[in-house]
């Protein structure tokens, strides 16, 4: 029996080389993530999503135009959130429901008083909402880094939208075509009729002259399409092909430490000059030593907060890359972990002292709404230091790190921006003037305010100096009449705002002494509180 030809080996196929690790920081920050290109979430926009379109922009010309306020803004806001949630498809994720709640403390606050923080918040949780409403999964700094080409993508998707308005003609003749066709067939031959008969011509040139074309209008319509059509049909990212695993080793952090020695040392070196650094605070924060002279306890407290603040910052970023790169498996990471544990609890001790200067300013001369956010900043780093020790101790990477910092950031940002802050400044400073202190009349009557602090303003009518409380009557006055001029020049409920509703209400209330004496009068007595704050404005 002949011998059978030999089966030939299975020749095997080629492994595909693994991907290299992309070195850029966006890479780094939410790991794989950013590795995937964008595509169009939504899919082809058809009659109904033009229908949409068309409904945000005229919603946003009945809002906005010609004359805008913080109800517009806010109603706006709800109605295109609405429209983007109920056009995106299944039930929306864990973060499209927190930037939906988020988007609608803002547009609360919106109503109440309007301010740049507020509307800039407002803007960004509509943008990032429309894209977590569709792209399900996606983490916020992924949304957040989205949204710019999702903006400046505008003009292709209100193309698409063109498009799909008119894609089933050919398809469904007994739909848009009955529509379209016939309305299209009219114009021609209204044109034609028109430059036939000269009756017909006159009454076109008389309509053209009477129709004057809002060049502004017209604008602001192309910019409302532009957005709302990036809005309704955002960028999401392509998910990566699947390929081989990639060894632990080779996603290794490249701006990371992969020299134990050199980790070791700057450990060191840090903990060595925070602890001097923190003992030298303690002298004069907490013993009251005596400064050098030509020092002021004013300028070590203000000069001290900001680059403090940074500082923490630095020190949760280099901790962060420490424990990132090839010494997060390391033999010897355990003496790594107590010396970065020990320079935690010093940031520690520095965001204290941070803290302490702080509080000697406004004790000092008052709280502004910059001191809040000072608060607020130095806070958010100490959660940062808090997270980056849990990341260490967890062993977790610094993608996890980045998405912790980011949601807290606009965790804060979100609470910053819908907080009464003007109202709370007012009321801290006004307490502190019934109690003694002078300083805090600057923040109050010495600069520009907004009407949601001028409600405990008139609590200073009570006040035992006549000078104060008989300037304040002459402050409130003029403000009440500025307020009434405002509301009678406000664009209908576009421009209505809380705050000034409520301060009306109060300042009405107090109208008969409010204007008690003559105008010349109350000129002196407000002049007169002023040249009393003066000297601590200056």
């Amino acid at each position: 029996m002949p011998d059978s030809p030999p089966v030939p080996e299975s020749v095997p196929a080629p492994v595909p080389a693994p991907r290299p690790t992309d070195p850029t920081l966006a890479a780094v920050l939410c790991d794989d993530e950013f590795d995937s290109p964008a595509r169009l979430l939504g899919g082809r926009p058809g009659p109904w999503a033009a229908l949409g379109l068309f409904v945000l922009a005229a919603g946003a010309d009945a809002c906005l135009y010609p004359s805008f306020g913080g109800a517009g803004f806010a109603a706006l806001a709800v109605l295109a959130g609405a429209l983007l949630l109920g056009s995106a498809a299944g039930r929306p994720g864990g973060l499209a429901l927190a930037l939906g709640a988020a988007l609608l403390l803002a547009a609360a606050r919106a109503a109440w008083q309007m301010g740049t923080a507020c509307a800039i918040l407002l803007a960004l949780c509509v943008l990032a909402f429309a894209i977590a409403a569709r792209a399900r999964g996606l983490r916020l700094p992924r949304v957040l880094l989205l949204a710019v080409p999702t903006l400046l993508g505008g003009g292709r998707r209100l193309l698409l939208f063109f498009r799909g308005l008119f894609a089933p003609i050919g398809e469904s003749p007994s739909r848009l075509r009955a529509l379209v066709v016939p309305v299209l067939l009219a114009g021609v031959f209204l044109l034609l009729f028109t430059l036939a008969n000269p009756i017909l011509e006159k009454a076109w040139r008389t309509a053209i002259e009477w129709i004057h074309v809002p060049w502004s209008r017209v604008l602001f319509w192309i910019a409302s399409l532009w957005v709302f059509a990036a809005l309704l049909r955002p960028v999401g990212p392509i998910p990566a092909p699947p390929g081989p695993d990639i060894p632990a080793a080779a996603k290794g952090l490249p701006l990371g430490f992969s020299d134990f020695a050199s980790a070791l040392g700057t450990l060191v070196v840090l903990n060595v000059l925070f602890l001097a650094f923190n003992a030298l605070d303690a002298v004069y924060l907490w013993l009251h030593a005596r400064l050098p002279l030509g020092v002021t306890y004013s300028e070590y407290a203000h000069r001290g907060v900001t680059w403090l603040t940074v500082a923490l910052a630095l020190s949760s970023l280099v901790l962060g890359l420490l424990f990132s790169g090839s010494l997060k498996d390391h033999p010897r990471r355990r003496t790594l972990e107590i010396l970065a544990y020990l320079w935690a609890a010093q940031n520690l001790v520095l965001a204290l002292g941070s803290f302490r200067r702080i509080q000697m300013y406004i004790e000092c001369y008052g709280l502004t709404r910059l001191r809040i956010v000072g608060i607020a900043g130095t806070a958010l780093v100490v959660v940062g230091l808090v997270f980056m020790v849990w990341m260490v101790n967890r062993k977790k990477g610094f993608g996890w790190l980045a998405r912790a910092d980011a949601a807290a950031f606009c965790v804060a940002l979100v609470l910053l921006a819908v907080s009464p802050l003007d109202g709370l400044v007012a009321r801290y400073n006004v307490d502190c003037v019934l109690k003694g202190q002078s300083r805090p009349l600057s923040f109050l009557v010495g600069q520009p305010i907004t009407a949601e602090s001028l409600p405990p303003i008139a609590d200073l009518l009570a006040h035992p100096d006549p000078v104060i409380s008989r300037g304040a009557e002459a402050f409130l006055a003029r403000r009440l009449e500025a307020l009434e001029r405002e509301q009678a020049l406000a664009a209908g409920w576009r421009a209505f705002q809380g705050s000034r509703a409520c301060a009306l209400s109060r300042l009405r209330a107090l109208r008969e002494r409010l204007f008690k004496r003559p105008y010349d009068e109350r000129h002196a007595d407000e002049k007169a509180l002023l040249d009393l704050v003066r000297p601590w404005r200056d």
